[in-house]
């Protein structure tokens, strides 16, 4: 498998099941990236202590203590080495079963892409329709046939860019990215890129069946253009090319892989036929809307200065108004990166808290014995204490890998939308529901206070 170095989100490696021998899936990796939003660099989280290692799994983990000075792996790395977090439950294959019955159910804007009309977009967009996120789906190629040896030739007219998928990392148009660049053929991808001056490449998502083997790239993938690219041979003895800079420009939609067995045998790298992705309803005013979105900021912006007064600087509010707090069609890109890092510094506060706990947990019942040891597996520890930090860690899960789930598909949802309305009603409703657990907050701490 590929690996991921210094990255603050690994990249994914897929690999075939063992009995599926008609899809030779390879590795994803190639890259590490280090995500920046909005032309500001994404916070690292504090590095705390390593006790959080503790939890990574039952036995055999390790369990140092690390000064709080010391570098962190990165904002949320440390959260993928818990079992309960990943990709997994992020996607699901086809179209959502369920049928509306009325307003009630919520919209699905994907039960019938073709017939649904712009006037019930409208509807949703001005919040007379309820959006029903967990019915909607990310658009999916069919499965890459790696049987097809020889590449097809691209179609008259057709735009083809090189491809570089990145797992189940969704990157908002209008950010900054880093990738370090390792396997040889992205090495040539980037070559490539700066020999053609064309310096663009798509990423999108990609997905693995763990039963069939079969992959499958993103309908919708964006556009990154490398603005700088760094040698670092020799600094890192030739284990990192190099370290690229790269604005996301676009979204484009994927029509056709046209080299599928590279990906399989890592010969090459992915080219892929694509066209720009233009809205279908440039003609319809959202202003009430785009004023709705906001509105509904401004709501949890108030509800969280009541409900979480100690965190003002993860507030979306003021993450919002970085970004220019802006609804319009270009503007919503900033809200939509706005609300993703505000998704990471919630996830790095359950992190934090959950290294506090653990520490607070382990070390306690070593310093009762007299010494604190440099490091220990979880099975040097009695059972009893094994259930607590067991318990530490399903707490954790249950806090912060809805948020994991969340933001991957909202982020790919919005992106692979044709329409300003949807998209509106989309990012609105997940921070409705961030304003519903506000509240529910609120009334707990009215009854059991802090």
């Amino acid at each position: 498998s590929s690996r991921a170095k210094a990255a603050a989100h690994p990249t994914a490696s897929l690999h075939p099941a063992p009995h599926a021998s008609r899809n030779m899936a390879a590795g994803i990796g190639g890259a590490a990236s280090d995500t920046a939003t909005a032309g500001r660099r994404r916070r690292r989280a504090a590095a705390g202590t390593c006790l959080v290692a503790l939890a990574c799994a039952a036995g055999g983990a390790l369990l140092a203590k690390t000064p709080r000075g010391a570098r962190a792996e990165g904002g949320l790395r440390g959260l993928s080495a818990f079992t309960a977090f990943g990709a997994a439950g992020q996607h699901r294959s086809g179209l959502a079963a369920s049928q509306l019955t009325g307003a009630s159910r919520g919209v699905n804007f994907w039960e019938a892409p073709a017939a649904y009309s712009l006037a019930r977009v409208a509807r949703a967009a001005s919040g007379e329709e309820e959006v029903d996120i967990d019915s909607m789906e990310v658009r999916w190629l069919p499965a890459m046939d790696f049987y097809q040896k020889e590449p097809f030739e691209p179609k008259e007219n057709t735009l083809v860019l090189p491809c570089f998928p990145l797992g189940s990392i969704a990157y908002v148009p209008g950010s900054e990215e880093i990738l370090n660049i390792f396997e040889p053929r992205y090495r040539a991808m980037y070559s490539d890129i700066l020999l053609s001056g064309g310096r663009r490449f798509v990423v999108p998502q990609v997905r693995q069946d763990q039963v069939e083997g079969s992959v499958q790239l993103a309908e919708v993938g964006v556009v990154l253009y490398l603005d700088d690219l760094k040698e670092v041979s020799e600094q890192t003895m030739d284990q990192i090319k190099y370290v690229c800079s790269h604005k996301v420009i676009g979204r484009v939609r994927i029509k056709r892989v046209l080299n599928p067995v590279v990906f399989a045998d890592r010969s090459s790298y992915l080219r892929v036929e694509v066209e720009d992705i233009v809205d279908e309803d440039l003609a319809t005013d959202y202003s009430a809307a785009e004023k709705m979105l906001i509105d509904t900021i401004e709501e949890v912006d108030r509800l969280q200065e009541e409900a979480e007064p100690d965190l003002k600087k993860f507030r979306l509010q003021m993450l919002a108004e970085d970004g220019g707090q802006n609804a319009t069609r270009d503007g919503l890109w900033s809200l939509l990166s706005a609300w993703s890092n505000y998704v990471d510094f919630r996830l790095q506060i359950f992190q934090q808290r959950f290294q506090r706990e653990l520490q607070q947990t382990v070390v306690s019942y070593f310093e009762k014995q007299g010494n604190v040891p440099r490091q220990v597996s979880l099975n040097d520890l009695p059972p009893e204490l094994q259930k607590e930090v067991l318990a530490l860690q399903e707490e954790l899960k249950e806090e912060a890998a809805p948020l994991q789930q969340i933001k991957p598909k909202t982020i790919s949802l919005i992106t692979q939308s044709a329409n300003h309305g949807e998209r509106l009603a989309i990012l609105r409703s997940v921070i409705e529901e961030d304003g519903k657990r506000l509240k529910a907050r609120l009334a707990l701490k009215s009854v059991f206070g802090e």
